[in-house]
């Protein structure tokens, strides 16, 4: 809160009042003082002097006698020999000089109060009962306090001017924390047998997985030089082939060795001129796609679907025009808006304009109200609409299963799991994508629309490069050349996988144990030895 000028005065002439009337009252009480004081050297004088026995009968009497003046002198007295015990006289050494220095040569202390210096002006300190005392703090060059003769020289904290009360916090009461005898707790028998087993069988556990580890690394050192040499490790054949069984006597391949092989038999020869034909195999799904397929209408440019539509919606309204003229149906009312208002209804609408206008803005929110009604009737539930997805799906289905199998490089992203997942699910597609080390491929199957909806989705939309999060920070810090690649895609008799998830294998037998249990432990090969030189335009023939 800001003080005017008239406030501050007003202070101002208040204080020096305040301090004048002190003045008046100390010098008043000196006066009176001074008085008492001659007062009694009179009585001192008038009376006779004392005699010897009455001065050795009574010390404490002649002490008590002593005038208030020579009471005041001894006081003075002793205090000046204590100060001069705290601080020494400036002839007293180095100590004493530093003290002084502060106070040029020469000055004095009287006993108003005032320095006796002749060129400069220093500070004098008021002691009790009147007397002058020589300043004991003082401030250097610096502005740091200095307490003289004590600590010369040295700078000591600006000390707080606040009481001791206000600045001292009282000290919480500690409680008496009594000390409660507990019970003794007997370990039952067994605790630590047990703890100890379980601590040995975590160790083997531990040790189990760490060997796993190794040799699913091991593994997968493997499985990378194969794919980097071009080759898939195959199984060792045991026996021989069934078309090579009947030129082999005995069933080995060493008979090619031993020149025992034979071609041609006396009884029934191998070779003949005749031709074995395959037993012919129909085309997968082919009585459903034909049953399912429909004659596909005439295509038509834009103005010939046009002048379709004009000559279909004019005849419908020719033919309501002769029932109105026939009386079969009522004429409709004029459609009456703001703009054709006052040409349609003409005099009606010059004599009561108001009420006319109110009637054509009726009219105008009710046929939008009819158009909304209308619309909304038409509209499907959630229901329905959920039902005319299914409908579509399984049509797209009953024409056939499709497969497709991709192979990534890396796909740790989360929102390209993400994307990966929930499109397959949406699109109702089912299948598995195996998560290995060195890469991972999905495998999906369904109908041909869902099939080419999700192969745009992998080759186009997702972008397999971006390795940032939504965030801004980035997944792996090792930069990785991700690519999406369509390694094959084709058409099956039946579904092999009844839903879509993922599977995260650590080693070559795992993945493959998982691919035989659905009978397709073929892709996981084809996957493997697959280049991107192989993928033969699969970007273009989307």
């Amino acid at each position: 809160m800001s003080m005017s000028q008239e406030q501050i005065n007003a202070m101002i002439a208040a204080a020096k009042a305040k301090a004048e009337e002190a003045k008046a009252r100390a010098l008043a009480n000196a006066a009176i003082l001074q008085q008492r004081a001659q007062q009694q050297q009179q009585q001192q004088a008038a009376q006779p002097p004392p005699t010897a026995a009455s001065v050795s009968g009574g010390a404490g009497a002649a002490a008590g006698g002593l005038s208030q003046l020579e009471l005041i002198r001894q006081r003075k007295e002793a205090l000046q020999a204590k100060l001069s015990r705290v601080i020494p006289a400036a002839s007293a050494g180095p100590t004493a000089a530093s003290s002084s220095g502060s106070r040029p040569a020469g000055a004095g202390v009287g006993m108003g109060g005032t320095a006796a210096a002749s060129g400069q002006r220093t500070t004098t300190v008021k002691g009790g009962l009147g007397m002058d005392m020589a300043p004991m703090i003082s401030r250097d060059a610096e502005g740091n306090l200095i307490i003289n003769s004590v600590t010369a020289g040295k700078s000591v904290k600006t000390p707080s001017f606040a009481t001791a009360k206000v600045n001292q916090k009282p000290e919480p009461k500690k409680e008496l924390k009594i000390r409660r005898s507990r019970p003794l707790k007997f370990a039952q028998q067994g605790k630590y047998i047990n703890i100890a087993n379980q601590i040995r069988s975590d160790q083997r556990a531990e040790q189990m997985r760490r060997e796993i580890e190794e040799a699913a690394k091991a593994n997968v050192e493997e499985d990378d030089q194969q794919i980097k040499d071009g080759f898939t490790k195959r199984e060792v054949l045991k026996g021989v082939e069934w078309w090579d069984a009947g030129f082999l006597p005995n069933k080995t391949y060493d008979d090619i060795k031993d020149g025992n092989a034979r071609i041609e038999t006396e009884d029934d020869p191998l070779i003949t001129h005749y031709i074995q034909h395959p037993v012919p195999i129909e085309p997968p799904n082919e009585a459903a796609h034909a049953a399912s397929a429909k004659p596909r209408p005439l295509m038509l440019t834009t103005k010939e679907r046009k002048r379709l539509r004009r000559q279909r919606r004019a005849e419908l309204l020719k033919e309501k025009q002769d029932k109105i003229r026939l009386g079969l149906l009522p004429a409709d009312a004029p459609k009456v808006k703001l703009a054709n208002m006052m040409r349609v209804l003409g005099q009606e609408a010059v004599l009561n304009p108001t009420e006319i206008e109110m009637k054509v803005r009726q009219q105008v929110a009710d046929r939008l109200q009819g158009h909304l009604d209308h619309n909304a009737a038409a509209k499907l539930t959630h229901e329905q609409r959920k039902a005319k997805e299914s409908k579509k799906k399984e049509e797209d289905v009953a024409k056939g299963i499709y497969v497709s199998l991709y192979k990534i490089n890396d796909l740790s992203h989360p929102q390209k799991k993400f994307k990966v997942d929930k499109n397959a699910t949406q699109l109702g597609l089912t299948g598995i994508v195996l998560m290995y080390p060195t890469f991972s491929i999905v495998l999906v199957e369904g109908g041909h629309k869902a099939i080419n909806q999700y192969k745009k989705l992998m080759l186009r939309r997702i972008d397999w490069s971006d390795n940032t999060r939504l965030d801004g920070t980035e997944v792996s810090e090792t930069a990785i050349d991700n690519k999406c690649l369509l390694v094959w895609e084709g058409q099956l008799r039946e579904r092999q996988f009844k839903t879509f998830r993922f599977l995260k294998a650590t080693n070559d037998a795992q993945l493959k144990q998982v691919l035989t249990r659905h009978s397709v432990q073929h892709y996981w090969d084809q996957a493997l030895g697959f280049k991107e030189e192989d993928m033969l335009g699969a970007e273009v023939t989307l």
